[in-house]
């Protein structure tokens, strides 16, 4: 009997199966060629019967398959309705040969992306969708349980994985039977030979991730596609939603090792200054993350970058100290360290519970990259630079270069998007990855992001841990709609919050507007982003001028405009002067008591000054000074208190008291588990009486402790005066 290939879909949302239909609004194309392998109905024997679903949540009169497996025919496959799966759902089996085969849907005649299968290809120049079959002959090995449950003693996994053998029918071979943990074999006893099964039981392992691998064959040599899972023991379940990231970039935060240091002789603020993976795992292994609560770590590109220097439009040469300038697939810049050395820093996070997320470049590589030499595989020439003459950003967001020495990659080749996205999974696994901070995501196609959470979906389908997916649309104030479109539907889980930046460094930075706009944002932000989208707010990130610089008041306007040269000519020094720490401050205590995935980047916490880019990315000071001390001692004791308080974690987000300098907030989780944030703004104490709601209303009595200022709060049939200290904040907590 012919196995049948069973649809595969990501389970990380169920409204993936309510996604809309996607027109194309284009005739179909002319046949081509069938891939190697063997005609779709013609007998191939290694042939598989393949499901086909459509389901988007509506009703509809009839729904046909077309595409490269039937070529193009709009009448010759027609899906039945499955009333078993739903009234909306029509279902196909079709045997297909091994091969990669682009389709669309025609729903009552009209052409429809498969809204249930994320990948993508393109087809004399139309998006399609995707469908990749392999040879049935070959065996596999089905995931049927793996998981890993909080227990008395630590946590204990239980797997069950099915050895299943190709059409043809052939054995397991028990000597190809492997089954590893973290690396080292599982005894021989986990699998049962007659069944064809791993039993996988294991008790008492330690806090942190633990990765699960297992390989089988047949009796004829065939090899199944090797298994490869992962989960985390830990005693409260991670959401991203509420966690704190913080980025150290990594040639900027700290040197661990001088031996892998080879600065390329161009000037100093834009030359390699010697930071790497051994000092980031050393501040861990200090402390420094937990101190301030950070319980993810972003880390900038992995991948090796050209050694010397190259020119830019600003009249000065720059090196990829940033890690932007892929110059290759699959080996490590040498100044951050050794795949080895990055595997440790990983380890190490992952024993103290920190997620780690890799920078992805997507756009482009650099010239010296060997992909910038495969035929057919860029945008253009190089003459359309974004910015330059004639190719405005945002005219040619996708198909401008950023430089002329970096190729832009054309995604509507399927060889791109194959060889990016596999790039993409060894990176994962070589380096055990929890997900990936996808740069520049408006300049290349959106099948390049829903072609990766395709390959993602595909493991975490099984079981294993999911992998988080944020973006940068670099956007201006207000500006939601371009974020919103890359969020949810089978692409990103969420973005970095550029539309709410420029408002919270204008009302706490500058100083200018009110608490009433920073609200206002806030509620915009939240009415538009998709359901279940996990959005990083964050007041400064290595594009734009330091926080604190705004703060005091060298940076001309809110956009940078004129930083960049004033970062080579007049760089802003520390201020010498209260005021700007005060707001620096008060900005992180709305930024760590506030809904989503709030960013810390390095050196914000002690108030490291800059202007545009690359002033902005100084090396990491060793003794941030009195001032800077005091704001980390504040940073800190925020950090830890979100990590440990869940209401500022996952708490719903309502709005008490509000004026333009005084704003009161309750973060809700529900029962007793919520926090009230009050923030000043003004230059005098502040005391206000608010009503509290939901489940604290009208209770006759209520002790709060105040987390910052320290002592107690009472609260008398649900009346709260709570007073705040000039560009002050405070905490309680019942």
């Amino acid at each position: 009997m012919r196995r049948l290939r069973p649809l595969q879909h990501s389970l990380r949302s169920l409204s993936l199966l309510l996604l809309a239909a996607l027109p194309l609004g284009v005739a179909c194309p002319a046949p081509v060629d069938e891939p190697d392998g063997g005609t779709p109905d013609g007998g191939d024997p290694a042939a598989c019967l393949t499901l086909f679903r459509f389901d988007d949540g509506r009703p509809h009169q009839q729904v046909n398959l077309a595409g490269t497996l039937n070529g193009w025919s709009e009448t010759a496959d027609r899906l039945a309705p499955d009333p078993a799966s739903g009234a909306t759902a029509w279902v196909l089996e079709k045997e297909l040969s091994a091969g990669d085969w682009a389709y669309h849907f025609l729903v009552d005649g009209r052409p429809t992306l498969d809204p249930l299968h994320l990948e993508r290809t393109w087809q004399t120049g139309d998006l399609r969708s995707l469908r990749r079959t392999t040879d049935c002959s070959e065996p596999t090995l089905e995931v049927e349980r793996f998981g890993i449950e909080a227990g008395p003693g630590g946590g204990h996994l239980r797997a069950t994985i099915r050895f299943t053998p190709g059409i043809q029918g052939d054995a397991l071979d028990p000597a190809t039977a492997v089954a590893r943990l973290d690396g080292a074999a599982l005894p021989a006893s986990v699998l049962d030979e007659a069944a064809g099964l791993f039993e996988i039981d294991v008790q008492n392992l330690p806090a942190g991730k633990h990765r699960l691998s297992v390989e089988a064959g047949d009796l004829a040599g065939r090899a199944a596609p090797a298994r490869l899972l992962s989960a985390w023991a830990e005693a409260r379940p991670f959401t991203w939603e509420g966690a704190t990231l913080y980025f150290p970039m990594t040639d900027r935060f700290r040197n661990g090792d001088p031996a892998n240091d080879a600065p390329a002789g161009v000037e100093a603020i834009s030359d390699y200054r010697g930071g790497d993976w051994a000092g980031i795992q050393a501040a861990l292994e200090e402390g420094y993350f937990d101190d301030l609560g950070v319980t993810a770590l972003w880390l900038s590109p992995l991948q090796a970058n050209p050694a010397g220097g190259f020119w830019g439009t600003d009249g000065h040469q720059h090196t990829g100290y940033h890690g932007y300038w892929p110059s290759a697939a699959r080996e490590t810049q040498a100044r951050f360290g050794t795949l080895a050395e990055l595997q440790a820093l990983v380890e190490a996070a992952h024993a103290r519970g920190i997620r780690v997320l890799a920078d992805l470049v997507f756009n482009h590589v650099h010239a010296e990259h060997a992909y910038a030499a495969q035929g057919g595989w860029l945008n253009g020439d190089g003459s359309c630079v974004c910015g330059g003459p004639g190719c405005d950003w945002n005219t040619f967001p996708k198909v401008c270069w950023f430089t002329d020495y970096l190729p832009d990659l054309d995604w509507r080749v399927d060889a791109v998007s194959d060889a990016m996205v596999a790039d993409a999974l060894w990176w994962l696994d070589a380096a055990d990855l929890d997900g990936f901070r996808v740069d520049a995501v408006k300049h290349f196609e959106k099948s390049a992001t829903s072609n990766l959470r395709a390959a993602l979906a595909a493991r975490e389908a099984a079981g294993s841990a999911p992998v988080f997916l944020v973006g940068e649309t670099f956007v201006g104030e207000g500006q939601h709609g371009p974020v919103a479109e890359y969020v949810g539907g089978g692409q990103l889980d969420g973005q970095f919050d550029f539309p709410l930046y420029w408002t919270a460094v204008r009302v706490f930075a500058r100083g200018e507007g009110s608490f009433l706009d920073l609200e206002a944002a806030m509620a915009a932000g939240e009415a538009t982003w998709p359901e279940g989208a996990v959005m990083s707010p964050f007041l400064g990130n290595h594009d734009i001028p330091r926080f604190l610089s705004h703060a005091a008041g060298d940076i001309a306007d809110l956009y940078g405009n004129g930083s960049k040269e004033q970062g080579w000519s007049a760089p802003p020094q520390a201020p010498d002067a209260d005021l700007p720490y005060e707001r620096a401050r008060l900005a992180f205590a709305w930024l760590l008591t506030g809904p989503g995935l709030p960013l810390i980047y390095y050196g914000d916490e002690i108030g490291l000054p800059g202007a545009g880019d690359p002033d902005n990315r100084r090396m990491m000071p060793t003794d941030p000074g009195p001032r800077g001390g005091q704001l980390l001692g504040s940073v800190q004791q925020l950090g830890q208190l979100r990590r440990e308080t869940p209401a500022l974690r996952l708490g719903e987000r309502r709005t008490l008291w509000i004026d333009g300098d005084f704003w009161v907030q309750v973060r809700d989780a529900g029962g007793s588990s919520v926090a009230i944030v009050a923030l000043n703004r003004g230059a005098t104490t502040r005391t206000e009486t608010v009503t509290l709601d939901g489940a604290l209303a009208g209770i006759p009595r209520l002790t709060f402790q105040a987390r910052i200022g320290g002592g107690e709060v009472v609260a008398t049939n649900g009346q709260l005066t709570i007073s705040v200290p000039p560009m002050g904040h405070e905490v309680l907590t019942p």
